[in-house]
């Protein structure tokens, strides 16, 4: 069994990019436990904009059935907008996954992505990082 855990980092993200972007990791997440034996993968969702603790993210997740997928979601915010590194190793330290996926809001997950990276790392135990082929949505690659 392989386990995995997520973070995402926030800052004004609209409520269309969030959406789209969780629609296809959830779809991703679906194709891999299809593939993978996995506990319950955490994510974080990190909020670089929110100094109250409270935002239209915190509610979008409590909105979502994730145990439908068996994700479990944990909201930072109120530490306000402190850098994408800074937000992402707000969570680092709480992690005790075999493999750990940094995130921005406005990427879209093939179907098949997360399965193909975790066979490609749980495969060859000497790959410490991958990272994806990424194109816009004009299909040109992106660096």
């Amino acid at each position: 069994m392989v386990s995995l855990s997520i973070s995402v980092v926030l800052y004004r993200t609209p409520t269309d990019q969030l959406d789209s972007f969780m629609d296809s990791l959830f779809n991703s997440i679906r194709a891999l436990r299809e593939r993978h034996s996995l506990p319950s993968i955490p994510i974080f969702l990190v909020d670089n904009f929110s100094e109250s603790g409270s935002s239209s993210c915190e509610i979008w997740a409590r909105k979502y059935q994730p145990e439908r997928i068996d994700v479990d979601f944990h909201y930072l915010a109120g530490h306000g907008n402190i850098g994408y590194g800074r937000g992402h190793n707000l969570v680092l330290g709480q992690l005790d996954s075999d493999y750990h996926l940094l995130l921005n809001p406005d990427v879209t997950f093939d179907k098949e992505a997360l399965n193909q990276a975790i066979t490609i790392l749980h495969n060859n135990k000497h790959l410490k990082l991958l990272s994806p082929s990424a194109t816009g949505l004009d299909g040109n690659k992106q660096y």
